[in-house]
């Protein structure tokens, strides 16, 4: 199963990615937040990628963010998307399903 992490909060990302990777999971992370970016260098984290935004981002800036969720998805064939954080949440609530 491929499963897409949406982080805003590392520390959430790293508890869900050993979680996923006791469970055998293809897990990817999506940073959207400053972070450490601790997760990259973890052993069950398959891609990580980091996009991000700052308070003072664009419209423009998030929806072409969410454009880029949903080619990422397409691309990696996720089938399923949690989000680490709150900024994640409101990210997973955008992004369309396919």
């Amino acid at each position: 199963m491929n499963i897409l992490i949406i982080s805003s909060s590392e520390g959430i990302t790293l508890s869900l990615l050993r979680c996923l990777g006791l469970l055998k999971a293809n897990a990817y992370v999506i940073s959207i937040w400053k972070s450490s970016r601790l997760s990259r260098f973890f052993r069950f984290c398959k891609n990580y990628t980091s996009y991000t935004l700052s308070e003072s981002s664009s419209s423009k800036e998030v929806e072409q963010l969410v454009a880029n969720i949903n080619d990422y998805c397409s691309n990696k064939k996720i089938d399923v998307i949690i989000p680490a954080g709150l900024l994640g949440t409101f990210f997973v609530s955008k992004v369309k399903k396919n």
